[in-house]
Order: structure tokens, then C-alpha cells, then sequence
């Protein structure tokens, strides 16, 4: 029932359904023996600004990408699967691309070893441990880190980074039972300077940090400023001794038309408590009540000690103990999905962008509707409900956010049409991005669209409102 209704979920998602590309061509179905399958997918966007409304913005963007997978059956029992990406990307704030930014990044993506015996199977190597009913923000999905740098604003799966960990899963009967343990400690992947996406970019809605970040985003060149943000966000993470080790446990059963989970972790919080040094926090200060005196002597005092390599402030990262479960029902042509999680204590910051450490809800409900291959439909509803009051930054006193997604086929098997929302209901914010889908052959499609974002103070889509372009991108699997 569980395989049933993932792919009920998947024909509805948004961005996974317009990277549905039709049948494998024959030509890589045929090239190698059954034991042994390569493939892969070539992947090239532009985003261009559809307004030129802030001083430094980046007006373009182009991502390239590569993913290339092969996996092979080793005997009748054991089966290993190794994959990989290359991507390269660029940012203009001129037409001209003078002062242009340029990145590139190899990594390697899932690759396991896996062992299947009657009712019991074995994952070992770089995994995604993907968990919960809910595909837009997954209460108990948390095992994986998220990365968080992609310019897409809109997106039905969370961007997961697989990491180290050992699966066990066994099946007997309706009962299944799955135990994960993760090594080390991996954080989430994000910017905090040199992109009109990093929340504390200049250009962002919300100068509280901006123009600190962006003075030590200059302390670095263009072609160093991707690798040294992993290190300015994570500076003391945790080691990788066994006691930071993480671990997981769900235990689900399974009925007619019904999946049903409970979930427990012992993890890592992957937001950090950050202390900042006294100068600092003058300076964060003087920008929040917009004191131009103060913040010429607070950066007088900061330049000269960030270039000499002083640290102006620590991270310290806590555990995280999370309980939860989810459930799916399958009705007809509709798919009920259901899923909360609570963690003992998280961090969460407070609107003077201090730390705070709070218990918290996490909740959230969906419905897919798919009657034909000509229609898919998901609408999400999750929140956030911390145990202390607020405000808490981007929260206030309870986060309450709906996703939804159509997907129509306008001509069969040709063209698609796709409309994706997010709204916040309590803080007001909304994304909107529609896009046309053209598959003129298989394994290749081409995709035109745009992502309209607005909101009020305090919201990501009051703090990105600068950022709405139009967006082309071309896909070819292989």
C-alpha cells in the first residue's frame, strides 16, 4: 500500500511532476544487460528579474546541472546504487555581467550498498531517509539536512542532501518497522551573503543583518565566497565522535487504503544558537531603529576587527528529541494525508534576533486529487505552534502556511500547464508561480514560467518581494 500511495502523491507534486519526462528513451533501456542500469539528467535555467527595484540585486541567474546515476544488481540478494551531480551557476547585477559571481560544486549524491532478504532489508552508504505523508514541509522528515540555496521559491519536495547512515527496515506482515543511524552530523546547506536569496542579503526585505553580512561577504573574493559560507554557517559543529551520533525509529502498519506511522528521533537541531560579540549587536541594534550616527561608529569599530579575522560571533548547535506520526488514506480518487510532530525543545529566534530555546508543535494536512492522467491536484496546509509566546522571527505567535498545486495537460503527452501557491494565513505572504511545460520528444522538455512573490514585514514573502522573475528551463533524461 505504501509504494500505491507515493505514487498517487507524486503524479500530484509540482515541481516533480514537471520534471516528468515521459519513458526512459529505448536506446537506454537497451544499452546495457538487466543487471545494469546508467542514466542521468541534464538540466539548464535562467531566471531573469521581472522588476529592478533595489540597488545590487542580482537582474539574472543561470544554473547548470548535471546528475549522473548507475546502479547495478550484484547477486540475486545485494544491489548497490552510486550517483553524483556537477553543477555550475552564475549571478549578474548588470546586463554585461560585469561584477558577475561564478560557482561551481561536485558532489556525490546517493550511494548505498543494499541487501534484501525475505522481509528485511539492509541500506548502507550516503542515503536519503525520507520520512512522513507531507511532501511541502514534513513534520518528522528530519533526519536529512535541507539545501537551501536553489532560487526556487515554490517547491512540493523538500530539497534533501543524503548523508552517511546505516537503514534497517523489516516487513512482516501488515507492520512495517525502520531503524536509521547517522554517524555524523551534516548541516543545512545555505547562503548567507552573495545571493538575493540569502535571508540576510542587503537586497532582502530585512536590513536587520544585511549590511553586516554583506560586509563580510566583501572581506572574501567572487570566486571564494561560495566555499567559505559552509564554514561561516556551521563554524563549531559537532564532531564526529560516537556520542554525536543520531538516530531514528518509525513503526507503521498498513491496511486497505491506509498507512499509519509513529515516529521518534534523537537528532540534531540544525538551526544554531548564534552569540554575537557586543559591537555586534550594537550595530544589529542601531540598523533595526535605523540610527545613522550609530551605525557609522558601529562599523568603524567592526571593518577593522573582521578584516584582521576576528570572531564576532559563535553557533552552538543542541539536540533535538522529536516525537510523531502520520497518516494516509486512500478514497477513490483522493489521497488524505495527516501528519504532527512534537520536539521537546528547538531553537528559535526571537524578533531582536536573540536565540531562544522552546518546546514546539509542528502540524500539518493534505488531500491530492487525481481522477485521470489529464489532472492532478495537491493542496497542504502546515504550521509551527512554539510553547513560549512570541514574536518569533518570520513565526510571530504561530506559523499557519497553504501550499497548492495543479497540474493540467493541455495538449496529450505535449503540454502541461502548472500553477503552484504558497500563502501564509496568520502573517500574510503569498508566491505565486505559473509555468507552461512542453515535452516535444522524450526524455526532453522545456519549461517557461514566472514566481511572483509579496508579503507583509516579517514574512519570506515580504522578504524576498524583490525577487520576482520569469524563469526558462530545459530538462533532457537519459
Amino acid at each position: 500500500m505504501t509504494v500505491g500511495l507515493r505514487r498517487a502523491r507524486g503524479a500530484a507534486l509540482a515541481l516533480a511532476a514537471s520534471c516528468i519526462l515521459g519513458p526512459r528513451p529505448a536506446a537506454a533501456q537497451e544499452t546495457f544487460p538487466a543487471d545494469v542500469r546508467f542514466g542521468g539528467t541534464f538540466t539548464a535555467r535562467t531566471d531573469a528579474d521581472l522588476q529592478h527595484d533595489r540597488a545590487g540585486e542580482d537582474i539574472a541567474e543561470t544554473r547548470v546541472r548535471l546528475d549522473l546515476e548507475m546502479a547495478a544488481r550484484l547477486s540475486p540478494t545485494t544491489s548497490t546504487l552510486i550517483s553524483g551531480r556537477l553543477t555550475h551557476q552564475s549571478a549578474t547585477p548588470a546586463w554585461d555581467f560585469d561584477g558577475a559571481r561564478y560557482g561551481h560544486e561536485v558532489e556525490l549524491r546517493e550511494a548505498r550498498l543494499s541487501w534484501q532478504g525475505p522481509d528485511v532489508s539492509l541500506d548502507v552508504g550516503n542515503l536519503f531517509l525520507r520520512w512522513g505523508t507531507i511532501d511541502s514541509n514534513s513534520p518528522t522528515d528530519v533526519l536529512n539536512p535541507q539545501d537551501l540555496r536553489d532560487p526556487a521559491p515554490v517547491s512540493f519536495e523538500a530539497p534533501l542532501v543524503p548523508i552517511p547512515a546505516a537503514r534497517l527496515q523489516a516487513a512482516p506482515g501488515d507492520f512495517t518497522f525502520e531503524l536509521d543511524v547517522v554517524p555524523f552530523f551534516e548541516p543545512h546547506r545555505a547562503a548567507m551573503f552573495g545571493t538575493d536569496w540569502a535571508p540576510t542579503s542587503p537586497t532582502a526585505g530585512d536590513p536587520t543583518t544585511g549590511a553586516l553580512v554583506g560586509q563580510v561577504g566583501l572581506a572574501f573574493s567572487r570566486a571564494a565566497q561560495e566555499d567559505i559560507q559552509p564554514a561561516l554557517l556551521a563554524p563549531q559543529p559537532p564532531d564526529e565522535s560516537p556520542r554525536n551520533v543520531s538516530v531514528g525509529t518509525r513503526v507503521g502498519w498498513h491496511g486497505p487504503g491506509v498507512d499509519v506511522h509513529l515516529a521518534a528521533t534523537h537528532g540534531w537541531d540544525r538551526i544554531p544558537a548564534l552569540t554575537f560579540d557586543p559591537d555586534v549587536l550594537a550595530l544589529l541594534d542601531a540598523a533595526r531603529r535605523n540610527d545613522l550616527g550609530a551605525l557609522a561608529v558601529g562599523y568603524g569599530k567592526v571593518q577593522p576587527r573582521l578584516a584582521a579575522g576576528e570572531p564576532l560571533f559563535t553557533s552552538e548547535y543542541s539536540r533535538l528529541n522529536l516525537i510523531g506520526g502520520d497518516l494516509a488514506w486512500a478514497v477513490g480518487d483522493f489521497v488524505v494525508k495527516a501528519e504532527a510532530a512534537f520536539s521537546f525543545a528547538r531553537t528559535l529566534y526571537r524578533e531582536d534576533f536573540t536565540p531562544r530555546r522552546t518546546g514546539s508543535l509542528t502540524w500539518a494536512g493534505g488531500v491530492d486529487y487525481m481522477p485521470d492522467e489529464d489532472l492532478a491536484v495537491t493542496v497542504e496546509v502546515w504550521g509551527l505552534r512554539p510553547l513560549d509566546r512570541g514574536p518569533w522571527l518570520y513565526i510571530g505567535q504561530h506559523l499557519f502556511e497553504a501550499v497548492g498545486h495543479a497540474q493540467v495537460t493541455v495538449l496529450k503527452e505535449v503540454l502541461f500547464a502548472d500553477l503552484t501557491a504558497e500563502a501564509g494565513l496568520f502573517r500574510h505572504d503569498l508566491t505565486l508561480s505559473p509555468a507552461l511545460r512542453w515535452v516535444p520528444a522524450d526524455g526532453h522538455a522545456l519549461t517557461a514560467g514566472v514566481y511572483v512573490l509579496s508579503g507583509d514585514a516579517g514574512t519570506l514573502g515580504g522578504l524576498y518581494d524583490a525577487n520576482d522573475a520569469a524563469f526558462l528551463r530545459y530538462t533532457a533524461g537519459f
